[in-house]
């Protein structure tokens, strides 16, 4: 009899204590619970990342105090081997009866313009291109326009911008060649001297310049 007693009695502080504890532990879920109910949402409240705006202008007063911190330095105009070639051409060109100029790195933009107004999408297919070097007459024209093809050249889409470039120039009138890094220096006087007699052929006859075959060396023909 006694140990059913006592047996009871601990049953019962042992039912007690478990309400205590899970009852506290319930309390504690429904704090948890209404809390989190009341929370905004996380997205809410998390900064979110500005989408993309279009850049602002920067006035000279905004552009003086971004200067006065931003680090700057100068950067070459060209590759080594870009230099070597401006080189050549220069000593090319310095030796024509006629005086010719060479200018490394030019916008073709600053060369070939479209007058029409309609023909200002042709214009921009390749006024944001650039040509490597260009040799000018005397009066600053275009009359040779030299890309240099060095190993990397033919990265992404570099053969269609050579395309479009030799498209515009071509139908300017405007001789342009190409130039290998394994060209050697006879390949390359060869090319500029062909180059030079075309344009004087289409210089002579400037009507024919849309008509007649421009001539252009490449590799094959070197």
């Amino acid at each position: 009899m006694v140990e059913i007693l006592v047996i009871s009695i601990g049953a019962l502080l042992l039912w007690s204590a478990s309400r205590r504890v899970f009852g506290r532990t319930s309390r504690w879920r429904s704090r948890t619970r209404y809390a989190h109910n009341r929370r905004p949402a996380r997205n809410d409240t998390r900064k979110k990342a500005n989408p993309a705006s279009p850049r602002r202008s920067v006035t000279p007063t905004d552009a003086a105090a971004l200067l006065s911190k931003a680090t700057i330095r100068t950067t070459p105009i060209m590759t080594p081997a870009e230099y070597g070639l401006f080189r050549q051409v220069k000593h090319w060109a310095q030796a024509q009866t006629e005086r010719l100029h060479v200018f490394p790195q030019v916008a073709i933009a600053e060369l070939l313009k479209c007058p029409q107004t309609e023909d200002q999408e042709a214009f921009w297919s390749f006024g944001c291109k650039r040509t490597d070097l260009v040799v000018t007459d005397q009066s600053g024209h275009a009359v040779i326009a030299v890309e240099y093809q060095g190993r990397q050249h033919f990265a992404g889409n570099a053969t269609e911008r050579d395309q479009i470039k030799r498209l515009a120039f071509e139908r300017a009138g405007v001789q342009w060649l190409q130039v290998f890094s394994d060209d050697t220096v006879e390949d390359r006087a060869k090319k500029l001297d062909a180059a030079w007699a075309a344009y004087a052929v289409l210089a002579a006859a400037p009507a024919a310049a849309n008509t007649v075959e421009i001539i252009t060396l490449d590799r094959t023909s070197a």
